[in-house]
Order: structure tokens, then sequence, then C-alpha cells
């Protein structure tokens, strides 16, 4: 459990380790996954396996000395896919003890695999779903949305942006379409991919057109910092919108 520079939350917490074997590619094929990049850099042990003891969380240091709580939001699994095939299933049942254990703390878990959800979200669970580009938002938007898919709050974290996703999103008359409404998505994450210079930047269009879309439906949008070279300071600073229940 560690202080995290990720804008929209306060800690994250990897209780999975090892080199997920999800491959995030850029349009030419290369892996730009950041935890992989970490794990080759450092030559730390790739196997994949529970974090040692199945150590609790329970010492997280989110309290002052007056016990007051001064911090609630903990991303879960920055540097692995929590719904990958090789992670077992009493790891996850351990982890989600923690989460329904902590239920003053609201956990949020981000996944690329929503169709692998294997049981429903305890209500201190906020529940996402990447999406890089047009086939991610069809699949996993989808699948996030189902109604077998529970959780009290669901999220796009559309980050890195990496194509215009405009077109799943309109009608053929050119209007909206009611996806995120039907799929009670309450809460819209946009960034851009790091590290590769600007060649992979988003277009100030693609961002707009999602933001103009999130208010058609009145969703908060929060813009992460990685876009200032975008759309400039000021412009990313009035999207720091976080969900009612957070």
């Amino acid at each position: 459990m560690q202080k995290t520079k990720i804008e929209w939350t306060d800690y994250s917490w990897n209780p999975i380790l090892g080199i997920c074997p999800v491959e995030c590619k850029l349009p030419n094929g290369k892996i730009y996954c950041y935890a992989q990049k970490r794990y080759k850099r450092f030559n730390l042990c790739p196997t994949i396996r529970p974090a040692e003891g199945y150590s609790s969380i329970i010492d997280m240091p989110l309290l002052d000395r007056k016990r007051k709580i001064i911090s609630r939001k903990v991303f879960v699994c920055s540097e692995f896919e929590l719904f990958h095939p090789s992670v077992k299933k009493k790891w996850r049942d351990w982890i989600f003890d923690n989460i329904k254990y902590h239920s003053h703390l609201t956990f949020q878990i981000l996944t690329k695999f929503p169709q692998n959800i294997d049981r429903p979200m305890p209500d201190n669970v906020h529940l996402g779903t990447t999406i890089t580009g047009p086939e991610d938002f069809e699949s996993r938007s989808y699948h996030l949305g189902k109604r077998e898919t529970k959780a009290k709050l669901k999220f796009w974290s559309i980050e890195p942006l990496l194509a215009d996703i405009i077109e799943p999103m309109l009608d053929k008359d050119g209007s909206w379409k009611y996806i995120a409404k039907e799929e009670k998505i309450r809460w819209i994450i946009i960034g851009r991919l790091t590290g590769y210079g600007h060649k992979y930047n988003p277009k100030w269009d693609w961002i707009n057109r999602i933001i103009s879309y999130a208010r058609h439906y009145d969703i908060p949008v929060f813009l992460k910092d990685n876009l200032i070279p975008i759309m400039g300071k000021k412009y990313v600073m009035w999207f720091r919108e976080f969900p009612k229940e957070i």
C-alpha cells in the first residue's frame, strides 16, 4: 500500500505481484505497459503471485493522529489485471474480503476484462474499464454495462486515448447514443500516453467530443495532468470532477 501520484485516487494497493500478462499495445504493435517496463528494468521477480503472506491492508496509513480519515480512495491492482485468468479465484476472494472489511474506504478497480468479472461488487467499489479506441469502447463498455455486472458506480477510464471514439458514440442521425445512461456510467477519466513524446497524443477534437458527450448526459469528467500540453492548464483544471459518491 503506498501513496500514489495518480491524480484521481489517493493510494494504490497491489495485492497481486508479477509481470502482468496483458499486452497493452500501440498501433505499431509495441507494448507500452509501464508496469512491465518497471519489472524488467529493476529485474523484479516476474512470477504471478499474491503479495507475501496474503498481507492485509489493515495497516494502511489512512488515519491521522486524531484518528480522522485523511484519505478514502484506494486504487486496486494498478499494476496487474485483477480479472485475468492467471489470477486464482481464491486470491480474488482474499482481496474482496479485505475490501468488504474496510467498508469506510472507496476501492477503485479498473479492468480490461469486464467480461471476466465473476461477482457483484461490494458497495464500496467503483468499477471501471479501460478504453483506448473505438473497438475497446464497443466491447468493454458493453460488458461493463451488462446488468449482470453489478456495481454501485461504474466508470470509463479513457487512457491512453489512442484513437477517436466518436463513431460508436453516435446514432445514424448523428445524435448521441444513450450508452452511458443505459450502462449507468457515472464518471469519465481522460488521459494521454506518456513516455513516448507527442507521437501518440490524442487530438483536441477527440477529447472535446467526449466532454460534450459527458455534458449531454450530466456525467462528471476528470482530465489528467498529462493533457495539459494539449488542452492547456486552465482548461484541464476546469474538468477535475468526481462523482458525488467520492
